[in-house]
Formats: C-alpha cells, sequence, structure tokens
C-alpha cells in the first residue's frame, strides 16, 4: 500500500506554513487541509472536521470502533400529500396547479432524533 494523501488535521493542521512546507517536501503526496474560512466562522466545524477525519482512519485501519450512532438533530423536509377529507386539518387543505388537493405543511422525515 502507497501512501497518495496526507489530511492535515487538528490544531497544527489549520498552520498553512505547515500546510505548505509538507507540499514542498512531499512533491509525490496531496496534502490537503480544512478550509480556513470554515475554521473561523465556528469552532464546533473544526471538531467536525477532526471527528470525520479520526473516524475515516480509523475505519480504514480496521478499527472501526463506531457501534451505534446518536443523531443530534432530526432530518426531514416541509411537504405536500394528497388532502384526506376526515384526517387532515381543514386550514392545511390547498390545491395545487392542477386542481388537487393537497395537505401543506407535512414533514417528511428522512432520520429522526431519538
Amino acid at each position: 500500500m502507497t501512501l497518495q494523501t496526507l489530511f492535515l488535521v487538528g490544531g497544527l493542521g489549520s498552520s498553512s506554513y505547515l500546510c505548505d512546507y509538507l507540499r514542498l517536501k512531499l512533491a509525490n503526496l496531496d496534502v490537503k487541509q480544512p478550509d480556513m474560512r470554515y475554521l473561523f466562522e465556528s469552532s464546533m466545524l473544526t471538531v467536525s472536521h477532526t471527528a470525520i477525519m479520526k473516524g475515516a482512519v480509523l475505519y480504514k485501519l480496521g478499527l472501526d470502533l463506531v457501534e451505534t450512532r446518536v443523531l443530534r438533530y432530526s432530518y426531514g423536509m416541509d411537504g405536500f400529500v394528497p388532502f384526506k377529507d376526515g384526517y387532515h386539518p381543514e386550514d392545511r387543505k390547498v390545491y395545487d396547479y392542477e386542481g388537487v388537493a393537497k395537505c401543506e405543511g407535512y414533514l417528511h422525515w428522512f432520520a429522526k432524533k431519538v
């Protein structure tokens, strides 16, 4: 196995000097660094980049330590479903461009936080 890409993460990973130095010294490697604009806007993104990178490296090494995943938020999309009389509230009844009754404000969940 040959090393092709080096990812800089964590505190030193945000150093542009270190990144330039490694690109010069390790010309045969692709040196990747997190986008600096995001690092200063939110410290959580720094933590996220590091956590994702650590997880990817551990997984590739065969050390997949994640047994369960817990969502911090629920993810869904606001949309419309066919309106059912007596089931959906009348104040949510709208008509689409074809004149078909729809229920607005329906949330379709992709993943729910437990």
